[in-house]
């Protein structure tokens, strides 16, 4: 199980950028699609309880993880800076001015 941790916190940056929700419950948690469902039920269910007692707090239409890609140094990328996995940079002409 700390290895599963491990390894999410080490992508968790990238899910919804360059990884799936979805992907990373099955291939690095290693959840089936039962675990999945049972997962998100309850999930649903703590977002509509109160947070003093025991709910969470998570933005409307959110699903509860915040994505902000971060260079080695803990900067924060925008998506115009970021370098596809294709090699190609989505910076546009002129590198993107920089």
């Amino acid at each position: 199980m700390q290895d599963r941790m491990n390894n999410l916190q080490s992508i968790e940056q990238y899910i919804g950028t360059f990884y799936s929700k979805e992907w990373v419950q099955k291939n690095v948690l290693n959840m089936t699609d039962a675990e999945i469902d049972e997962m998100q039920r309850q999930i649903n269910k703590e977002a509509g309880i109160d947070v003093e007692d025991g709910g969470i707090d998570m933005p409307d239409g959110g699903d509860g993880i915040t994505r902000y890609p971060q260079d080695g140094s803990g900067n924060f990328i925008s998506a115009d800076d970021m370098e596809g996995s294709n090699g190609v940079n989505n910076k546009g002409d002129n590198n993107g001015g920089n």
